[in-house]
């Protein structure tokens, strides 16, 4: 470590770039896909149950 003194304004500001609304734009349209497909083997189960004579 240097022990020589750092100036205030050599050190880079901190900038948020995080957009939280497209964020979970994105992430929202991975979860609807998830809940689909997850419906579409859920149902199909489902049905392949329903048709079996226990």
């Amino acid at each position: 470590m240097s022990q020589k003194p750092v100036s205030p304004e050599a050190i880079p500001k901190f900038r948020d770039t995080l957009d939280l609304n497209r964020d979970f734009n994105t992430a929202a349209t991975d979860l609807l896909l998830l809940v689909l497909f997850l419906a579409v083997l859920v149902s199909g189960a489902y049905l392949a149950f329903i048709r079996l004579e226990i």
